[in-house]
């Protein structure tokens, strides 16, 4: 998988979703404000956590943004994995895979390397 062509780079930034927050607050305060109030993050800490959920609204660039960085961490070499979540829930969890993807991942079991997946 590599980067597509037409991708550019926002260097986006995450805040941390409070559930204090009602549902159109936290939306307007990640476009708004949200790095005056919070800390954000950027991709290099969000790949220090074990596990990362990243809501956005549609069309914002979420599946974009991970195909983008799946691609980057594969041609840094570090183990990484794209799974569509269409494809996930329909069956099998390796069923979610490219079909490159079957026979690294499967390496990668046997390994004892982390790996980030999308």
């Amino acid at each position: 998988m590599t980067t597509p062509a037409d991708y550019i780079e926002l260097n986006r930034r995450f805040c941390t979703l409070h559930g204090s927050r009602g549902i159109e607050n936290a939306a307007a305060s990640s476009y708004l404000f949200a790095s005056l109030v919070d800390p954000t993050l950027g991709w290099g800490e969000l790949l220090k956590e074990r596990l990362v959920v990243v809501l956005g609204e549609p069309g914002s660039g979420k599946s974009w943004e991970f195909r983008h960085r799946c691609a980057s961490l594969k041609e840094a070499g570090t183990p990484a994995f794209l799974i569509e979540l269409e494809r996930l829930v329909s069956g099998a969890f390796a069923s979610g895979f490219s079909a490159r993807d079957v026979a690294r991942f499967q390496q990668w079991q046997r390994g004892r390397e982390t790996a980030s997946f999308s």
